[in-house]
């Protein structure tokens, strides 16, 4: 009877120590590596959700794009290059003309670079009613080209007159390309 018992253990320890084995070496590994594969999976479900949202989004960012670059191609069309800054000037000074102003002051300013754009100041000093200066001012505005109305200082000429000196700053900008 010893001997089939020892026959008993050894086969119990042998299955005990394959069971272990296999624990150790197959079943703990594999189920880590699946844990592992598991937590890829709901990242990449979880991307796939965000992704969605950002399609929609990017399709707008698209659009804003291409509605700013006709803006811009449209712009530049219009915008004066250096070569037309005499004629601006003078037709800007023939606006004030226009409105029944006197000009006692048309400067332009030294023109500022940017990396995309320049700055062409001027100042006008110039005199006349309220209402002649305003109508200048909205002659400037219905230009197609960008311009400015830096500062503006308006003073009354004299206590008896409805006549007031202005001087204005004006920006016009213009493409730097």
């Amino acid at each position: 009877m010893t001997l089939t018992r020892q026959s008993n253990w050894i086969v119990t320890l042998s299955l005990a120590a394959v069971a272990l084995a296999y624990l150790t070496l197959v079943w703990l590994p594999g189920r880590k590596s699946l844990a592992q594969l598991q937590q890829t999976i709901e990242l990449k479900r979880a991307v796939i959700a965000q992704s969605t949202g950002l399609s929609d989004a990017l399709l707008q960012t698209h659009r804003e794009l291409n509605e700013t670059e006709t803006l811009v191609r449209q712009w530049e069309k219009i915008s004066p290059g250096k070569k037309d800054s005499p004629a601006l000037y003078g037709k800007i000074h023939a606006m004030a003309k226009n409105s029944r102003l006197s000009v006692t002051r048309f400067d332009p300013q030294p023109i500022v670079s940017h990396e995309q754009l320049k700055e062409l100041p001027i100042v006008i000093a110039c005199s006349g009613s309220f209402d002649q200066i305003y109508e200048f001012l909205r002659c400037l505005e219905q230009q197609s080209q960008t311009i400015w109305v830096e500062n503006l200082r308006m003073d009354k000429k004299a206590k008896n007159t409805k006549d007031v000196q202005c001087e204005i700053s004006l920006v016009v900008f213009s493409d730097n390309l």
